[in-house]
């Protein structure tokens, strides 16, 4: 446990998690007027998932909320990128969604809602694809989508602007200081315990990401979110593909590519949803991804990994986060199940929780979609067609 740590007595809210939803939590509570915040990591701030991370900041989604949430986090990132000691940039190379018969009508209606909702994303024909990206085999494309206010920002510059803050507010960061404990009596949080000392909480947060399921347990009420492993990898330098590609997702193979220092970055969505906290980078499934991403990205065939990126997504039945009051447990609270989102959703989400805690209620957005009892009382929020 770190000496931070160490001096913490008593706190207002403990946060158990690390990464950018525990961290924007953390900052948004004092911007709220939260004296005693500390923030509990297993490891080092913002080093597993979102770290991970492919930085994207994205507006096209399928659904108003996803969108929604985006356009909310909007606020956050205008306040960082204008800030000369964010020591990152956004690069706005764009998303672009290229689909096949099956995915066409799909897509038409998520991008109509884009429209409806001010996002200004274009219909591109395949000769439109044809003639923007002459990199990609268009055999089998119909039609696609691109918004070129999409892009991507360096997570670790996030994090590292976030501690930063934090810091500078007069929160406590605990880092290496796993919670072993969460004290309930009399049917709320009295505190959490670290190190094998108790420290006195009015309110705990579960922000633990891929181990929220985990550390849901330790309130004594399950919250459904699940760590599904995820790999992507980087090529060596690959010309063929423009350094300021945007990224592109090909909906019929699940493959999306990226340009990252000149190297073509690689994903393919998981042939199943493995859930658990291992990745599988055997040879084989290295060699599926590869050809998955050659079928639209030609030059990609004879090109294999050299560095592997392995992260996690933390997943919810619905594809949308839980946040908000943990039943039965006054002064618990939770904010995770991002499903990959976390870069583009959780500084709103985040504030919002925030507003929950010091004020009994959100401004900023509804919570009511994301209750985390949605799936126990079997209202779950409106489904999501994520397109990735």
């Amino acid at each position: 446990m770190t000496e931070a740590a160490l001096e913490v007595e008593r706190v207002d809210v403990a946060i158990i998690g690390g990464g950018i939803t525990g961290l924007s939590l953390a900052w948004q509570l004092r911007r709220h007027g939260v004296d005693r915040v500390a923030v509990f990591e297993a490891g080092e701030p913002g080093f597993k998932s979102t770290g991970q991370s492919s930085g994207g900041i994205r507006r096209q989604f399928a659904t108003r909320l996803e969108i929604e949430l985006t356009l909310a986090s909007l606020a956050f990132y205008d306040r960082l990128f204008a800030d000369p000691a964010f020591g990152g940039a956004f690069h706005p190379v764009g998303y672009a969604f290229l689909a096949g018969p099956s995915q066409v009508a799909g897509l038409e209606r998520a991008w109509a809602l884009q429209r409806d909702l001010g996002i200004a994303a274009e219909w591109l024909g395949r000769h439109e694809i044809e003639e923007r990206f002459p990199y990609v085999d268009p055999e089998g494309l119909v039609g696609g989508t691109f918004c070129g206010d999409d892009g991507f920002v360096d997570p670790s510059a996030i994090v590292a602007w976030l501690v930063r803050a934090c810091r500078a507010a007069g929160v406590t960061i605990a880092e290496r200081s796993p919670v072993e404990a969460v004290e309930v009596g009399g049917g709320r949080v009295r505190g959490v315990r670290v190190g094998g000392r108790t420290i006195a909480a009015e309110a705990v947060v579960n922000a633990a990401g891929a181990w929220a399921g985990e550390v849901a347990a330790l309130f004594g009420v399950p919250v459904p979110v699940s760590p599904s492993p995820r790999v992507k990898y980087l090529t060596g330098p690959h010309p063929a593909l423009p350094a300021a590609m945007p990224l592109i997702v090909d909906l019929p193979t699940g493959a999306y590519v990226r340009s990252d220092r000149g190297r073509a970055m690689v994903g393919v969505k998981p042939r199943s949803e493995a859930v658990g906290f291992v990745a599988d980078a055997a040879a084989a499934e290295l060699d599926w991804m590869r050809w998955q991403a050659a079928v639209r990205f030609p030059s990609l065939g004879h090109e294999r990994p050299r560095e592997l990126i392995q992260g996690l997504y933390e997943t919810t039945p619905d594809g949308l986060p839980v946040a908000g009051a943990v039943g039965g447990v006054a002064g618990g609270y939770v904010v995770a199940g991002f499903n990959g989102h976390g870069i583009m959703h959780a500084p709103a989400v985040a504030e919002a929780v925030a507003e929950l805690i010091v004020g009994g209620r959100s401004e900023r957005i509804d919570l009511g979609p994301l209750r985390p009892d949605r799936f126990l009382a079997g209202g779950a929020a409106s489904g999501t067609a994520v397109l990735l």
